[in-house]
């Protein structure tokens, strides 16, 4: 006959572990008062699909009163996520839309490198099969910078910032000349790249981004820093970059709300250990790397790559900049994913 104290113990045992499960999407919706909050924030789709799990294993198992709490805990943060990330957040965000009839349509390619990649031939043949116009890198490391050279006649234009540690700097390297008097520059130690770019008279500020992990590491204190170099810039721009945040967070939408960028939709998982097949990272990956636009940059279509051999799976986007006053519109992706 089982020992009814080892089913109590199981129980209590169970209990705290859908009280953890619930206290961990809570806090996560309380960024804004503290960054070590915010790292909850990330996880928080993963959280829901634990915590709906766990909810369900207890009602199989009978113990309907936490089995109850975490389903409901779980349908309350599925909500929450969509409005947090969804109406909350509406005047952050674009979607695609027809290219403008009088402008010409670009593309740009944004990846994490993964500074000491195994198959650099992988990045190589998907800058050259894509074409885009500018590229923007995180993860730049000495061994990249090497085998970037082979692509200086295509892209001429380039900066490619001093790596700040071993993982390497960022870079943008551009089919298009920079803009006269425009000097590219490095800011974050390297982390942050911006450079001007002459798109068939148009000028458009890109910038390459690399944020630190979250609390407890340097993340937050480099956040304001990189808010105040994007709310300098002027006129149409795009940010592409390796922001280490899901777009629901507070980081993410602080940076949107303080710039004046707005954040792009809909792009997806983009991150998981590199050791993870491809596919897996696409569903239950971490959506970490962003492209941000204003100043009316017209995305078309944006969506992932296939796998280049880093963690990080490509996105590129096409897009066009307008002449005229900027719109303001909601930004979702629609290319293949």
């Amino acid at each position: 006959m089982p020992d009814r104290s080892e089913g109590r113990v199981a129980r209590v045992l169970a209990g705290l572990c859908g009280l953890g499960l619930v206290s961990m999407l809570a806090i996560g919706f309380l960024g804004h008062l503290h960054p070590a909050l915010d790292s909850f924030a990330h996880f928080r789709m993963h959280l829901v699909v634990l915590a709906a799990a766990g909810g369900a294993i207890l009602l199989v198992l009978r113990r309907f009163g936490t089995g109850a709490l975490l389903v409901f805990a779980a349908g309350a943060a599925s909500v929450l996520t969509w409005q947090g990330a969804g109406l909350e957040a509406a005047d952050q965000r674009l979607s695609t839309q027809a290219p403008y009839a009088d402008r010409g349509t670009y593309r740009l390619l944004h990846l994490n490198l993964r500074f000491n990649n195994p198959t650099p031939e992988k990045v190589l043949s998907l800058i050259g099969r894509t074409q885009p116009d500018i590229v923007a890198l995180t993860e730049v490391s000495d061994m990249w910078r090497e085998r970037l050279e082979v692509t200086a006649h295509a892209y001429p234009h380039r900066i490619i910032c001093p790596p700040p540690s071993r993982i390497g700097g960022v870079a943008i390297l551009s089919r298009r000349p920079f803009v006269d008097g425009g000097e590219p520059e490095c800011h974050e130690r390297g982390a942050m790249a911006v450079a001007r770019v002459d798109l068939s008279g148009e000028t458009i500020n890109v910038a390459a981004l690399h944020l630190g992990w979250p609390w407890p590491f340097d993340q937050p204190d480099a956040l304001p820093r990189v808010v105040r170099h994007l709310a300098r810039l002027r006129g149409p721009g795009i940010v592409a970059g390796d922001f280490n945040a899901a777009p629901w967070s507070w980081t993410v939408r602080h940076a949107a709300a303080k710039t004046g960028f707005r954040v792009v939709e809909g792009v997806g998982p983009t991150w998981l250990f590199l050791s993870m097949p491809d596919w897996l990272r696409r569903h239950v990956g971490l959506p970490i790397d962003h492209l941000m636009a204003k100043g009316g940059v017209a995305p078309h279509a944006i969506g992932r790559q296939g796998d280049a051999g880093s963690d990080h799976l490509p996105i590129l986007m096409d897009f066009s900049v307008p002449r005229g006053e900027p719109r303001r519109e909601v930004l979702r992706a629609d290319l293949a994913s």
